[in-house]
């Protein structure tokens, strides 16, 4: 996989730590969006400092290959409008990634997402990166599932995982794709 990709309507490009501050800004404009969906964060987690040890290290995972985050910048805009993100699970026998998506709430509606991650979906398929997908969501995620839906995801009854977020504790379904 390549750091930068761009298409007619965006760029997908991974960051380096020196980007810490248009990602903590990203952030910030949509906190009250993301964290409903997230695990509580530590109290540095907004700070240009906490930023850049994540950028640092998601720069060595990249090379591993065994987290992959791309930022989305729409052409002729300066600041990401979202992330798309691949983490290698432990799976027997299938190589499995576990998919991670944000977007910028002023962007939702616009095909963004699914855009990028059709795009680097198949990417991660057509060079053997993984041989299947999965997507954990929260069962009252209507956008999110209606999204995972229209990109192929589909739902096995009973695959469920829970996960503790600020809110507490909550039960996610997983969706799975294939090639």
């Amino acid at each position: 996989m390549d750091n930068y990709y761009l298409t007619d309507r965006f760029a997908l490009r991974v960051l380096s730590p020196h980007d810490c501050g248009i990602v903590l800004n990203f952030l910030e404009l949509n906190k009250s969006y993301f964290e409903p969906y997230e695990s509580k964060k530590p109290d540095s987690f907004y700070t240009e400092a906490f930023q850049y040890e994540t950028l640092m290290a998601e720069s060595n995972f990249f090379i591993e290959k065994s987290f992959l985050r791309y930022y989305i910048f729409l052409n002729n805009y300066p600041d990401p409008v979202g992330t798309v993100s691949y983490k290698k699970v432990s799976k027997p026998k299938v190589r499995t990634m576990s998919l991670g998506y944000k977007l910028d709430h002023r962007f939702w509606g616009m095909g963004l997402a699914f855009e990028s991650i059709s795009f680097l979906s198949g990417l991660i398929f057509r060079e053997h990166i993984a041989d299947k997908l999965e997507a954990v969501v929260q069962p009252d995620n209507f956008k999110s599932i209606k999204l995972l839906k229209r990109l192929g995801f589909s739902h096995r009854f009973g695959d469920i995982k829970k996960y503790d977020l600020a809110s507490g504790t909550v039960m996610h379904d997983i969706y799975y794709l294939t090639p």
